[in-house]
């Protein structure tokens, strides 16, 4: 399993937005709520809890007090880890003028993000034989957000073999940093029914989301750019939604996020676009948790 040190995607206002904090908790210290503030913060999480108990609802109640608080303008997320791994909550993207103006379900739901991605990256847990259903679950995204207007729909013989063909690789060797060999392609080909060497070009850094973007558009599978990609998701998601494209860690704590019944911070869009599918990624990620407390 991969983990970025920073996005492609996104950005803040000093260039790219990073995955792990670089630095040491000391540097936070400007950003670092006050004792009062943070306090309130836990009971509205604590609140949220008792209301809608979850599978994954415990590890957060036990890691609550591990998690730093700030309110860091410059970054764009409401959630990262340090180069040591603690959980650190971002309250900045939700630009409430008052900490009274703060929703339980709110800081519950981005508590979890950062509790759950901390846990992911340290211990990365996410063994390379998940790679077929986050395949699965990027295709149907990429489906039914632009297949209707790129004419996808009506080449399904065809081109969407082809674009699962391309996911695959990109999740291999983006998300999960395994090789990408002969034998693999061999194997995909057999299972899509692809003809990788004659069909496609994939001439590609499947290590890079932008040049996984290029892939797909080079090809004439989808008319799709870094940026047509970068808006449609913060049209449906918010920008706290295109990491989870780029990083397995990010993916699972935003589906799991997701989850928090009232939030406004992670969009439903995901869960309604595939359902079947999306409960199967639920599984995975807070299966591993449960695993993981016994």
């Amino acid at each position: 399993m991969r983990v970025k040190e920073d996005f492609e995607l996104v950005y803040q206002t000093k260039g790219k937005t990073f995955n792990i904090f670089p630095f040491k908790e000391s540097d936070l210290r400007p950003y670092i709520l006050n004792n009062e503030d943070v306090s309130y913060l836990k009971v509205l999480a604590k609140t949220q809890f008792r209301i809608k108990q979850t599978a994954f609802g415990q590890k957060v109640m036990d890691d609550l007090d591990k998690t730093i608080v700030v309110n860091y303008s410059d970054y764009p997320l409401p959630g990262f880890v340090t180069k040591d791994f603690k959980p650190v909550i971002n309250v900045a993207p939700l630009g409430a003028a008052l900490i009274s103006d703060f929703l339980p379900a709110d800081i519950y739901a981005i508590y979890t993000y950062a509790i759950l991605l901390s846990y992911y990256i340290s211990e990365k847990p996410f063994p390379k034989e998940i790679e077929e259903q986050i395949s699965v679950f990027y295709t149907s995204i990429f489906i039914s957000m632009f297949g209707k207007k790129s004419g996808l729909l009506g080449a399904y013989r065809f081109l969407i073999p082809r674009l699962r063909f391309i996911i695959s690789l990109y999740v291999r060797k983006g998300l999960m940093g395994e090789e990408i060999d002969s034998k693999f392609l061999k194997k995909l080909s057999s299972f899509l029914g692809v003809d990788y060497e004659k069909d496609l070009n994939l001439d590609f850094d499947f290590s890079s989301t932008i040049d996984f973007l290029r892939c797909i558009n080079k090809n004439k599978i989808l008319s799709i750019s870094e940026n047509s990609f970068s808006n449609s998701v913060i049209n449906v998601g918010g920008v706290v939604s295109l990491p989870m494209f780029e990083d397995c860690s990010r993916l699972f704590a935003t589906l799991i996020s997701e989850s928090v019944f009232g939030n406004h911070i992670f969009s439903s869009f995901w869960k309604k676009k595939n359902r079947e599918v999306y409960e199967k990624m639920f599984y995975f990620g807070t299966n591993f948790i449960k695993k993981k407390r016994k």
